[in-house]
């Protein structure tokens, strides 16, 4: 029994160590890297170091006589289906909507066009540390799995089985964790958000 103890503790102690070393590279790495301008998506100038990942949203305020209200809201309906983009929310006189990454500033120069744009504030995050920091986390998790579902088949008594559940089901629910976090950031990159 002590000797599994002994083993989860250096099992934890590597993982710690291992991430801790990926984190470092991954964050140099992303801090050397050039970028360009581009829609919310993963962009670099140099394909050997990773890619910045930004996403990107707008809010646009514009000036519509009110007997044309409706016909903007129309047109700007029509727009961003031909854009194949999604509506969040439409009122009288908004629509909050996604696009895809890649169109965020040709919608916005779309918009313009359709109506006086009084205001406008584009925005962008870069998501990169974050992403690549659960990015390494998830790998070295997905690693710990395996190895404790190795160890649960060389359990030889209950007291050490219970033990070695216990830690499979708390790397298990980070697993889980991580995986959403991964497909929040990639959807986040996929798709920018406009209000107008």
């Amino acid at each position: 029994m002590k000797h599994l103890i002994c083993f989860l503790i250096l099992l934890f102690q590597i993982y710690c160590s291992s991430y801790e070393k990926k984190t470092m590279a991954a964050r140099e790495t992303t801090n050397s890297t050039n970028t360009k301008q581009s829609g919310g998506e993963f962009r670099t100038q140099d394909n050997k170091n990773q890619p910045r990942i930004v996403t990107y949203s707008a809010s646009l305020n514009m000036e519509i006589e009110k007997h044309k209200m409706a016909e903007t809201i129309e047109n700007l309906t029509k727009l961003i289906q031909m854009k194949e983009g999604v509506i969040i929310s439409k009122t009288l006189n908004s629509v909050y909507f996604k696009v895809p990454g890649d169109s965020f500033f040709d919608m916005i120069s779309q918009v313009k066009s359709i109506g006086s744009v009084v205001y406008e504030q584009v925005t962008s995050e870069d998501i990169t540390e974050a992403y690549y920091d659960a990015k390494i986390r998830l790998e070295n998790a997905e690693k710990f799995q395996k190895r404790y579902l190795d160890l649960l088949a060389k359990a030889k008594t209950v007291e050490e089985s219970v033990k070695v559940e216990q830690e499979l089901h708390r790397i298990t629910n980070e697993i889980d964790t991580l995986k959403g976090k991964m497909n929040l950031y990639q959807n986040m990159v996929q798709y920018s958000k406009i209000n107008v």
